[in-house]
């Protein structure tokens, strides 16, 4: 669930390199110096690496589906040698987070058929998405 929602809203959508030295790719000439732009968010939403792009579907990493994603086409934290230093200790975070969250609570979105509201820049940031909090009855 946590892969499929950051595949489906990608944190950093687009992410800025620059070249450090001269070089081509794909037929293409790039001086050093030159800022090159890399669009997760559209490597995460392209219709060539990924069945229904647009759908929430958590099942796609489950491992019996694993090999249905391409290598280098899932990339919430970078890739290569410019992944983020924070992705595993934000990876264990989130987990936590949401297993005491849903350990405590029950959760429900208050309104289901809307759409999250977000902004969109250099990084998403969800605006609202109203959820229904009812504490579960746990004996510690």
């Amino acid at each position: 669930m946590i892969k499929e929602a950051a595949r489906v809203l990608t944190v950093a959508p687009i992410v800025i390199h620059v070249a450090s030295e001269d070089d081509e790719i794909a037929g293409y000439k790039w001086r050093a110096g030159t800022p090159i732009g890399v669009s997760y968010e559209a490597i995460h939403k392209h219709t060539a690496y990924w069945k229904d792009p647009e759908a929430f579907r958590p099942e796609r990493f489950l491992d019996e589906s694993a090999d249905e994603i391409k290598p280098r086409t899932f990339l919430p934290f970078g890739g290569t040698v410019r992944v983020c230093p924070g992705k595993i200790v934000a990876e264990k975070v989130i987990k936590t987070f949401l297993i005491l969250l849903f350990w405590k609570f029950e959760v429900e979105l208050c309104e289901p058929d809307k759409d999250i509201k977000y902004t969109y820049g250099m990084t998403n940031k969800c605006t609202e998405l109203k959820v229904y909090l009812k504490a579960r009855n746990i004996k510690e």
